[in-house]
C-alpha cells in the first residue's frame, strides 16, 4: 500500500468530466488549472503561462478556454496584475452532477434548510445517507412492532400533520424550463443556477427561455451543439427583440383607403361652365 503522506500530490477530476464532447486541448488545460487551483480554488495563469504547460499554442488555449466556459466547466473573472489584467479561472464543482449522471439519482432538496453557496447551487451536503449494508434489518423488533400495530387502532388522517408545499422559485422553475428543452441530463449545474438568476434579474420567464432555446438550436451552429444557458443569456436579449418587433408589424392596424373619387365628365364641366356665363 503507498505511504498516506505521498497521496496529496495528485489530480481528481470527475469522470463526467472524461466522458464530456471535449477537444484534447480543453481537456487538457482543465486538468492544468485543477492541478493549480486545487480543490475550492483559482488558477490565475496567463496565456502565455498557460500555453507554455499545456505544451499548446496561445491561440490553441484561448479556444481551448472558451470551450471550457462554453459548457460551464470553469468560471472566469478578472484578476489585476502589474501588466494589467489576466483571467483568474475557477474549476466549477461536478461532483453532485457526476453523481447524479452515473447513478440516476436526482439532488436530494431540504426545501426548510436550503443553503445557497457561491456558485448559485442548492446543496445540502447531508441529502444523501449512505449505508454501506444497503438493509437495515432488525427481525427480532420488527417482528415486535408487527404484533403491536395489530392490536392498535387504526391512525385517523387527521393526526397526520398538513404537508407544506414550498413554491419554486422563479429561477428554479427556468433552470427547469431549461432542463425539459435540453431533454438529457444538465452538465454545468453550477453555471445553469448562476445563468439562470441573473436572467431573473433581467425579466425573463420559463416560458422565454424555453422559446429562445428552440429558436437557436434551429440555427446550424448550435445544431448539434450542447447549448448551455449562460450562451443562451447572451442571445434572448436579441431574441426577444425580434420577437418583439414581429409582435409589434403584426399589430399595427392596416390604413384603409377611403371611398373612390367621382369621375368628372368634362363634357359636363364645360356646359356648367357655359351656362353660369350666359347668365
Amino acid at each position: 500500500m503507498a505511504d498516506p503522506a505521498t497521496r496529496p500530490y495528485r489530480i481528481e477530476i470527475p469522470n463526467l468530466i472524461d466522458d464530456l464532447d471535449l477537444s484534447v486541448y480543453a481537456f487538457r488545460l482543465y486538468v492544468h488549472i485543477k492541478r493549480v487551483a486545487g480543490p475550492g480554488g483559482t488558477c490565475f495563469e496567463g496565456t502565455r503561462k498557460l500555453a507554455e504547460k499545456c505544451g499548446m499554442s496561445a491561440g490553441q488555449v484561448s479556444k481551448a478556454k472558451k470551450e471550457l466556459l462554453d459548457k460551464g466547466l470553469v468560471m472566469k473573472s478578472s484578476r489585476a496584475t502589474n501588466g494589467g489584467e489576466t483571467d483568474e479561472l475557477r474549476p466549477v464543482d461536478m461532483w453532485q452532477q457526476n453523481y447524479e449522471a452515473y447513478t440516476g439519482q436526482g439532488v436530494h432538496t431540504v426545501n426548510t434548510l436550503e443553503q445557497e453557496d457561491s456558485q448559485g447551487v442548492h446543496t445540502v451536503n447531508e441529502g444523501v445517507h449512505t449505508v454501506n449494508e444497503g438493509v437495515h434489518t432488525v427481525n427480532e423488533r420488527r417482528n415486535h412492532e408487527e404484533g403491536t400495530n395489530k392490536n392498535r387502532a387504526p391512525r385517523k388522517s387527521a393526526d397526520a400533520p398538513p404537508i407544506e408545499l414550498k413554491q419554486k422559485s422563479p429561477h428554479q422553475a427556468i433552470v427547469e424550463a431549461y432542463a425539459h428543452a435540453l431533454g438529457y441530463p444538465i452538465p454545468d449545474g453550477a453555471a445553469t443556477g448562476m445563468a439562470a438568476k441573473e436572467l431573473v434579474k433581467l425579466g425573463y420567464t420559463p416560458e422565454q427561455v424555453s422559446a429562445c432555446y428552440k429558436s437557436e438550436k434551429a440555427r446550424d451552429f448550435w445544431k448539434d451543439k450542447h447549448l448551455t444557458l449562460m450562451s443562451l443569456k447572451k442571445s434572448i436579449g436579441a431574441w426577444a427583440q425580434a420577437q418583439a418587433r414581429t409582435t409589434q408589424a403584426t399589430s399595427i392596424p392596416l390604413i384603409q383607403a377611403g371611398p373612390p373619387k367621382p369621375k368628372i365628365d368634362p363634357a359636363r364641366v364645360k356646359a356648367i361652365f357655359e351656362e353660369a356665363r350666359g347668365k
